[in-house]
């Protein structure tokens, strides 16, 4: 996703991109909270982003999957993330 690319473009700049980092932490926090409605993966995504060395882990693409793919080992990613499946009904 576009925002797990954003803030792992961080590591093309050494020094100043640890420094976007701090900036753009709260932001994603914001954004994957809105998204996706998780609490705990909007913290994740803070503390991901605010920590030096963890931007590989990509939290928005977690949310994604947790609320949209209906698979036994995704239930552990969502036990994490605090994200529930979307049931969908199909129309007919």
């Amino acid at each position: 996703m576009t925002v797990d690319a954003l803030g792992a473009s961080t590591y093309l700049l050494p020094g100043i991109g640890e420094a976007f980092d701090a900036v753009w932490a709260p932001f994603q926090a914001s954004f994957l909270y809105y998204m996706f409605g998780g609490l705990q993966l909007a913290a994740i995504g803070f503390f991901e982003e605010i920590l030096p060395g963890t931007d590989f882990v990509p939290s928005a693409t977690l949310g994604w999957l947790s609320e949209y793919v209906d698979a036994p080992t995704m239930e552990s990613i969502r036990m994490i993330t605090g994200v529930a499946l979307q049931r969908r009904t199909r129309s007919e």
